[in-house]
């Protein structure tokens, strides 16, 4: 008994002792080994054992993505050299076709290959813009793209060509005259307008689809206003002479060619955040070899001083002179054909010594160095190639923006290119947004500049009309006395 109210005792006594409580360190088990190492460590030691494997880690880790990097910046190179070789493949395909099309086919082929342009672009941007989704919900909708794109091709065309249709009766090819119909060709064009509008209007439905199909109504005419109706005036460009469209295209090529070489050598500064590959040196490299381009390429189209086949003997006559400069005479006058037009060589194409008589400015500046003589001897200049200056400054610095406009448009609606039709190049339109805005220029530019708003000329065209429809030369002599009398 006494044993056991000894060990009672013994027991509360030591659950109430006021001993300290070092808590035990478990001993280390094999499982536990390296955990037990690092607490019982120190903690300088474990701070330098920390460096020291951090450092392996940051050399391994720096040496293996230099490897990467390495090997990453190769892929880049050699992608950028297939696609190099994929663009001047292409590039080449198109420029052999544009200069058959231009010298073999003339204005046909030319009308015929603007208008394949004008609808493939059109195609795409509506692909792009139109959702098949909503589409299904709208029976027949997509007819309105199809008509309103055939209206107004029907009016941009029928403006450009009414004057060059108005010059021929057509009776013996049609058996009718299209003369009345070109009288209200107009009244017609506008009624066929009014009709879509009722049609879109009776096809509002569905409250819930006015939104969508207003904002297809809206984007549809956008479209048909930057590259139906601006690409048109190329064919009013194309009868006054072949060499006002060729021109203005082959600067918007050599610019852009030439803006690709010298970034992809040289680019290292950005120029616009629409456009993260275009660069300043790009930029302004391709506006240099563009001026130089516009002042050469304008001369060799015009002077027959310059023309290789001529030039060595292969035809007896000038043949690119005239095939470039000479406006044709109808529609489908002298396409298709292998011999060159007609026309006299115009004042405007014609080369002059710079002299003091007809260039002071230059002579005064080359005076200056003592090269006035030799200027005057050895050096020749013509109307159109100062004409050219201002078409080149206009393709290499103003009409870039039409290209960053795409790429803006094309980041919007988060799309790579308009479409896959030449490989390297992307769509249609990515080839021929600057085109568009070129077209513009070179229709206002030639008409109200180099034309100018002259009566004389004014009078000259609407007599060679007269005598084209057919009235007497007794009466067009008659009327030229009246007028020049008058003025």
């Amino acid at each position: 008994m006494i044993k056991k109210y000894l060990r009672i005792i013994r027991s509360f006594v030591s659950k109430f002792s006021f001993e300290s409580k070092v808590p035990s360190i478990p001993a280390c088990t094999l499982e536990r080994v390296e955990h037990c190492r690092k607490r019982q460590m120190p903690a300088a030691r474990r701070k330098s054992k920390r460096s020291v494997s951090t450092r392996k880690a940051t050399k391994a880790s720096s040496s293996s993505g230099d490897n990467v990097s390495t090997s990453t910046d190769v892929e880049v190179q050699e992608k950028r050299k297939k696609s190099w070789r994929t663009r001047v493949f292409w590039s080449w395909i198109m420029t052999i076709y544009a200069l058959s099309m231009f010298y073999f086919t003339r204005q046909a082929g030319c009308m015929l290959t603007l208008f394949v342009i004008q609808t493939v672009c059109y195609v795409e941007l509506i692909q792009l813009l139109s959702s098949s989704k909503q589409e299904a919900k709208i029976p027949m909708f997509r007819n309105f793209y199809i008509y309103w794109f055939l209206i107004f091709s029907f009016w941009s065309w029928g403006k450009a060509l009414k004057p060059h249709l108005m010059r021929d009766s057509f009776v013996e090819s049609l058996g009718f005259s299209m003369y009345d119909w070109l009288q209200y060709f107009e009244i017609i064009s506008y009624t066929l307008y009014v009709v879509g509008i009722l049609a879109f209007v009776l096809s509002l439905d569905d409250k819930k689809m006015f939104r969508y199909q207003f904002q297809q109504f809206a984007s549809c005419h956008c479209a048909l206003l930057l590259i139906v109706v601006q690409g048109t005036l190329n064919v009013s460009n194309l009868f006054n002479g072949i060499m006002w469209v060729l021109f203005p295209m082959s600067l918007i090529v050599c610019n852009d060619c030439f803006a690709y070489i010298f970034g992809f050598l040289f680019g290292k500064t950005p120029l616009i955040r629409l456009s993260p590959k275009k660069t300043w040196e790009g930029f302004l490299g391709g506006a240099l070899a563009t001026m130089i381009h516009a002042v050469l390429f304008s001369r060799f189209l015009s002077d027959p001083a310059f023309d290789p086949f001529y030039q060595s003997g292969l035809v007896p006559i000038p043949y690119i002179q005239p095939v470039m400069t000479c406006k044709p005479r109808g529609v489908l006058v002298e396409s298709f054909s292998m011999h060159p037009p007609t026309c006299e060589w115009a004042k405007l194409y014609r080369p002059a010594n710079v002299c003091p008589e007809a260039f002071p400015m230059a002579s005064r500046i080359a005076g200056l160095a003592g090269l006035e003589n030799v200027l005057c001897k050895h050096v020749s200049w013509s109307p159109v190639q100062s004409h050219a200056l201002v078409y080149g400054l206009f393709a290499s610095v103003i009409a870039p923006f039409a290209g960053f406009f795409a790429s803006g448009f094309k980041r919007a609606i988060k799309a790579k290119d308009f479409g896959s039709l030449f490989p390297g190049h992307g769509g249609m339109l990515d080839r021929f947004d600057c085109h568009m805005l070129m077209a513009s220029f070179g229709y206002f530019y030639f008409s109200y500049v180099i034309e100018g708003n002259d009566p004389v000329s004014k009078v000259q065209k609407a007599l060679k009309v007269l005598s084209e429809l057919g009235l007497s030369a007794m009466d067009i002599d008659s009327i030229r006395e009246k007028i020049n009398l008058k003025l």
